[in-house]
Parts: C-alpha cells; sequence; structure tokens
C-alpha cells in the first residue's frame, strides 16, 4: 500500500454502532497488528500516514502529486516479473495468512509449476545472458 502523506485511515465501527464481521477482521489485524487494530477499532481513532506507516499498514508514503506515478510504477515494476512466480507468491502469502490447508496446497502447486514454466526457463538465460527478462506466463 502507498498513500499521500496527508492520508488518514479510520475503522470508525464503534462510532457507528456495528462490528466488522470475523474475516474482515482478520484483514485488519493481518495489516496492522493487533494492538493498533485494538486501538482503531476500540476508539474510531484515525491514523495518518505516518503512524499508519509505522505500524506496517502502508509500504511507503509520498507527496499527493506524486502518489499516482509512484503507483503507476510499482505496478509496472511487478508487471514486468514472471506472472507464474507473482501468482504462486500470491498463493503462498495466503497461505501463510490463512492457516488454511487448502490454501497450502494450492500454493505448493503454483509454486511447484514455476519450475517447469517457460518463464523459468526465461529467467535463467536472461540471468546468464546479463539482458532483462521477457516472461510471458508460461
Amino acid at each position: 500500500r502507498i498513500a499521500s502523506i496527508d492520508a488518514l485511515f479510520s475503522v470508525p465501527a464503534a462510532k457507528l454502532g456495528l462490528a466488522y464481521p470475523v474475516d474482515a477482521m482478520a484483514d485488519i489485524v493481518h495489516a496492522v497488528g493487533p494492538q493498533v487494530a485494538k486501538y482503531m477499532t476500540y476508539s474510531a481513532a484515525r491514523l495518518d500516514a505516518q503512524a499508519a506507516r509505522a505500524a506496517g499498514f502502508l509500504l511507503e508514503t509520498v507527496d499527493k502529486d506524486q502518489l499516482a506515478g509512484r503507483a503507476a510504477s510499482l505496478a509496472a515494476t511487478i508487471a514486468a516479473n514472471a506472472p507464474l512466480s507473482v501468482r504462486a507468491s500470491k498463493a503462498s502469502i495466503r497461505a501463510v495468512l490463512s492457516a488454511d490447508p487448502a490454501d497450502a496446497a494450492r500454493a505448493t502447486a503454483l509454486g511447484d509449476a514455476t519450475f517447469e514454466s517457460a518463464d523459468y526457463a526465461e529467467g535463467r538465460a536472461a540471468f546468464r545472458d546479463r539482458r532483462p527478462a521477457r516472461f510471458s506466463g508460461a
């Protein structure tokens, strides 16, 4: 997550008289940790971008006029990498966070498949030839 330096974040449930479902609360706890999740949900207080970054909720903060460009740059960096590898990494992270055996099995299968992929061969060749890789997602 990237945000402008003037961004504010809150979980206003306590001010609205409602509660978040467990799966939504899990997302909040995983994003900011249990201590900050408790603070945000019990108090409904706002976190500024600096506090949200310190809590691990944000990767970085940038000036408001640089936000779109920085987000596009990061997206382009991710898109230039091997799609199968990124997909397997997403699945592995999900498996770690969910502790669900089905998620772990899916992540293992996706990870194993990368070793037989054309993209892995391309990545090795590009590294050997000292050139940027051209991944196809196959």
